[in-house]
């Protein structure tokens, strides 16, 4: 029988192109791991509060139901002018109001936008936590003066419409809104508030009109998760051109 003999052994050099082809692949698939790790989003949902609620003299609006009030909204009436004002007032220290870019150079923002079903509010919006009125936010406005009145104001005959609102918990940033109707209270309308929702997750846009499940951080354009190859694919992806035809071509079997 043969004596094995144990021969040092010998390191056979790598392929330049396989060895840049595997420090790639190693690059990919670290990179796909920590992306993978960032991209969960924090757990968070939609509160809803329906109400029916009509609107006269000062009422608080409490987003998250923590008996502290987050915003009231009232009617104001100012003799002097003859005037009846609906207006929003932020209670918090940090709370706003989405607000109307006024035209010009100035581009003050000092009313409440109105606001319609499925329309992101998010850090990207305006907000105002005052606007030179004592009682809040502007909002409309009726004036009764002699036989004449007028019922101005954007929030004026406004139907089924949503305040942007920006608040605070616990020195937390949260997006919410309010649904309103107002009608002309000067001839016998009303001001009804008929329901209002938060976002639970700090700084995540909401969905006006949105009452349950999670935010859709993508339909907000807050980015939202990323969608990662698959293991096999960061491998195709790895081997430079050969690799991608292998993976277009490995997606196209999928497909089928």
């Amino acid at each position: 029988m043969a004596k094995r003999l144990n021969l040092p052994r010998v390191a056979a050099p790598i392929n330049p192109r396989l060895e840049k082809n595997l420090a790639a692949y190693m690059a990919v698939g670290a990179a796909g791991l920590a992306l993978s790790v960032a991209a969960v989003p924090a757990e968070g949902k939609i509160v809803y509060t329906a109400t029916n609620t009509t609107i006269t003299g000062p009422t608080n609006i409490d987003l998250n139901n923590d008996k502290i009030a987050d915003f009231t909204i009232g009617l104001h009436y100012y003799f002097g002018l003859h005037s009846t004002r609906l207006l929003l007032k932020p209670d918090v220290a940090g709370n706003a109001v989405r607000c109307i870019v006024s035209a010009g150079t100035l581009k003050k923002c000092i009313d409440a936008s109105v606001g319609v079903t499925n329309e992101p509010v998010s850090q990207g919006d305006k907000f105002v936590a005052s606007s030179g009125y004592p009682n809040g936010i502007f909002m409309a406005n009726f004036i009764a003066y002699g036989s004449k009145t007028y019922f101005l104001g954007p929030w004026a005959k406004a139907k089924n419409r949503y305040l942007g609102l920006k608040f605070m918990i616990a020195g937390q940033i949260h997006y919410g809104w309010a649904r309103l109707t107002v009608q002309n209270w000067g001839k016998g309308g009303k001001v009804v508030l008929t329901g209002y929702a938060y976002e639970t997750t700090p700084n995540m846009g909401i969905l006006e009109g949105r009452t349950s499940g999670p935010s859709e951080a993508s339909s907000l354009g807050l980015g939202g998760m990323i969608e990662l190859p698959q293991s096999s694919s960061l491998g195709l992806l790895a081997l430079g051109a050969d690799g991608l035809t292998a993976w277009r071509r490995e997606d196209e079997l999928k497909a089928a």
